[in-house]
């Protein structure tokens, strides 16, 4: 009997060590990446607001925090900057750890997308580790508080954090009535949506000349770049990640032969918060801002495709289908981040960092 548990001692301890020499150092290797890097678009406004901030600025009540204390105890903008992606990283490696064990495939689909962009955004950064973090409380816990002050802490950091707090609330309350009101609300996003687009190119030219209520990279981007479909793209872009997290949760619902509870949960809950984040396409056509909600849950559909993959009784053919897949999705990601300009201000000078 000793020896038996011994046994199972060492094999737990040969895999801790095996999973360790892998996961960790790419851990390690992308807290440096990214908390090191010093010189991309947002970088320099960023170290102002370090340097000179006195006020809370939109709601980061959380950064402003983290900045005064930085500042209090004498250390630099570049450690300020190491330390949160080094707290977001561990939010994700520990969620992602008690998912699916191995996670260095998800890291692997996170280095392709959207890691870079991350770089850039500081405090959406964090808003997006938060969000990650509170899912999985929300699929792990039987309370809802856990989750909720997860993505408070996570709205700290980026205002944008606050609009998934009704998802939280209201998600483990459904019943007949919240269903068809969420449908009517639904339905009632999209007509605005696509009306709105219709005609967008004309309220947004007027507005930008006259109060400039719109973003201007929006008005730009519907006017004059890229492609003569619009607000279209940020659809099309979201029906994507809609459509992967409809497949996972399609594919895991109710298999309970291949899956757990926690992973069949879990892929539904990923399902439907993309659904809900079809509710604020109206609001893309006044700030590009909104566009972070769908790019916050891109590693939520990573997850659950994974999930997905993990699944038992998979021939070696359907495996590679749809290993290809996910990774496919991240690398087409990738490339729409180079072709929107972003190539030279943020992927040619990823590796400029203060490490090295």
């Amino acid at each position: 009997m000793i020896d038996e548990k011994q046994s199972i001692n060492k094999k737990r301890i040969g895999v801790i060590y095996k999973y360790s020499l892998i996961c960790i150092p790419v851990l390690i290797i992308l807290v440096v990446l990214c908390g090191g890097n010093n010189n991309n678009p947002d970088y320099a406004a960023y170290k102002r607001i370090f340097l000179y901030q006195v006020t809370i600025e939109e709601g980061a009540w959380l950064d402003f925090i983290f900045i005064h204390f930085f500042r209090h105890i004498g250390l630099s903008y570049e450690y300020y900057r190491l330390t949160l992606y080094a707290l977001g990283l561990y939010l994700i490696f520990r969620a992602t750890k008690k998912m699916f064990g191995n996670n260095a495939f998800f890291f692997a689909l996170f280095a392709i997308f959207p890691m870079m962009m991350e770089t850039t955004q500081t405090t959406n950064f964090m808003c997006m580790c938060f969000l990650f973090y509170s899912i999985y409380l929300l699929n792990t816990k039987d309370s809802v508080i856990p989750a909720l002050i997860a993505i408070v802490l996570g709205a700290g950091f980026h205002f944008i954090g606050y609009v998934y707090i009704p998802f939280i609330i209201l998600i483990r309350k459904e019943n007949l009535f919240q269903k068809q009101i969420f449908r009517i609300l639904l339905i009632g996003a999209l007509f605005v949506s696509v009306a709105f687009s219709a005609f967008a190119p004309i309220f947004i030219h007027v507005s930008t000349l006259t109060t400039g209520l719109f973003d201007g990279r929006i008005a730009r981007y519907v006017l004059y770049e890229h492609t003569n479909l619009g607000h279209y793209y940020y659809y099309m872009l979201h029906f994507i990640g809609l459509s992967f997290a409809w497949t996972a949760n399609t594919n895991v619902s109710k298999r309970y032969d291949l899956y757990s509870k926690k992973e069949i949960d879990y892929c539904n809950l990923v399902f439907k918060i993309n659904v809900y984040m079809i509710l604020f396409f109206p609001m893309l056509h006044f700030s590009g801002t909104v566009f972070r909600l769908w790019r916050n849950i891109v590693i939520l559909d990573y997850a659950a495709w994974i999930i997905m993959l993990r699944g038992k009784e998979k021939t070696r053919g359907i495996y590679l289908i749809e290993t290809i897949s996910i990774v496919g999705l991240a690398i087409f990601y990738f490339i729409l981040l180079i072709n929107n300009g972003y190539h030279n201000s943020i992927v040619l000078t990823f590796l400029e960092n203060f490490f090295f």
